[in-house]
C-alpha cells in the first residue's frame, strides 16, 4: 500500500455525521476534517496541534459522502510526498 493511501485511510461520512473530527498527518503533513453545517478540510506544516498551528489552507465541502471524497482528493493534491 503506497504511503499516501495509508495516510489517507479516513473513516466514511458516518464517523463524521455521528460529530467526531479526524486528524491525521505523516511527514510534516498535518490535516483535519470536521463538520459543522459542511464538511470542512483543513491542513498545515507545523509540528503543533490544530488549535495551535497556522492552517495553510482549509476549504468547505458538502456534508455528505460524496463531500467527504472530494475533500479527501483535495487532501491528497496538497500532499508533497
Amino acid at each position: 500500500m503506497a504511503q499516501q493511501d495509508r495516510m489517507f485511510d479516513i473513516p466514511g461520512f458516518t464517523y463524521f455525521s455521528s460529530g467526531n473530527d479526524y486528524t491525521g498527518g505523516c511527514h510534516g503533513f498535518r490535516y483535519k476534517l470536521y463538520l459543522k453545517d459542511d464538511l470542512h478540510a483543513a491542513w498545515w506544516e507545523d509540528d503543533l496541534c490544530f488549535e495551535k498551528c497556522t492552517i495553510r489552507e482549509e476549504e468547505t465541502f458538502p456534508a455528505d459522502a460524496d463531500g467527504l471524497t472530494a475533500a479527501i482528493a483535495w487532501l491528497r493534491e496538497r500532499a508533497s510526498f
